[in-house]
């Protein structure tokens, strides 16, 4: 093995020697071809049901919007489909995924992708890499299932990934999931805005605040109030929820709970071991967890994550 600097860290990077053998991204076993179903949150595009690996074609396009934040206030996001978070992928173990990113030429800046699905350096961003008005193409293979993030890598990177772009990509095992009556897709991110929480009109990213990591606002799907109201997520009593569950970050840790139910099933960091009667999952920025639950008694359940509860009755920062 040899070590090489990586810009985007403080330390260094073991990397593979020219000569090492490297897995190429073909197996006999993949037949036929589709274009994934991309879906936006809290929507996640239907279970997988072939039973063999196939080439799978995923276009996202990254989109500078200006939408609405909270009451009154307007932000520019940096979005991968339009919304924050992106577009949610599925695909299964094995998949050969052809990736389109396109950058829209109304766009202002160069972006990226790095799938933390993708077994490689970069996961992806150094062949991404793309001006507005381009577009880039690469291809991987799916070698492990999970549930994974995606953000943008291009430097600064924090600045990236604090205008919203971040989003999930589930890689199904090969025998898939258990069946559930409903899956949901929920993701925390924090914005740092010049005015402080609830100060109207359009804001701009405030880079000081972001490296103190004091956030104005911390959020589920992009928004203060995304799943309440007539957006709130909902089930009848008895059906089984599968959520799938994010952390886009760039820098606080969610501690994802439900007040008033216990996770019958938890794969805990997005992984494939599953873990029974969990009150409180632990998701760090840049990861994800899967979560599942019965409904059993009516009423109307809070999504929470305690930091979050403590730090906003402080004035600093809202959910």
């Amino acid at each position: 093995m040899v070590m090489a600097g990586l810009a985007l860290m403080a330390g260094a990077l073991l990397a593979a020697e020219p000569d090492a053998k490297v897995p190429t991204p073909t197996d006999p076993s993949i037949q036929g071809e589709e274009t994934a179903v991309l879906t936006s949150a809290p929507k996640v595009p239907p279970p997988i049901t072939r039973k063999n690996a196939t080439k799978v074609i995923v276009n996202l396009e990254v989109v500078e919007v200006t939408k609405r934040l909270a009451d009154g206030v307007e932000y520019t996001f940096w979005t991968f489909g339009g919304d924050v978070p992106g577009k949610f992928i599925r695909i299964r173990e094995g998949d050969l995924v052809e990736f389109h990113l396109n950058n829209h030429q109304d766009n202002k800046m160069p972006h990226n992708i790095d799938l933390h699905a993708v077994t490689g350096p970069g996961g992806g961003a150094a062949s991404s890499f793309t001006a507005p008005g381009h577009s880039s193409v690469f291809s991987f293979q799916a070698l492990n299932p999970g549930l994974f993030i995606y953000h943008c890598a291009t430097a600064p990177v924090g600045m990236h990934v604090g205008n919203g772009m971040y989003g999930m990509i589930l890689v199904e095992p090969k025998e898939g999931l258990p069946p559930v009556d409903k899956e949901y897709y929920v993701m925390q991110g924090e914005f740092y805005t010049v005015g402080r929480y609830g100060e109207e009109g359009l804001q701009p990213f405030d880079m000081e605040k972001a490296v103190d990591e004091k956030p104005s606002y911390v959020v589920f799907n992009g928004s203060v109030g995304s799943l309440v109201g007539d957006n709130a997520l909902t089930a009848k009593v008895g059906e089984k929820i599968r959520i799938y569950v994010g952390n886009g970050g760039p820098n606080l840790t969610s501690s994802f709970h439900i007040i008033g139910e216990i996770f019958d099933t938890v794969y805990p960091e997005g992984g494939t071991t599953a873990t029974h009667n969990v009150q409180t999952t632990s998701i760090p920025a840049g990861g994800a967890s899967i979560v599942e639950l019965k409904v059993e008694i009516p009423g109307t359940y809070i999504l929470g994550n305690m930091p979050c509860f403590a730090r906003s009755t402080k004035g600093r920062w809202a959910c």
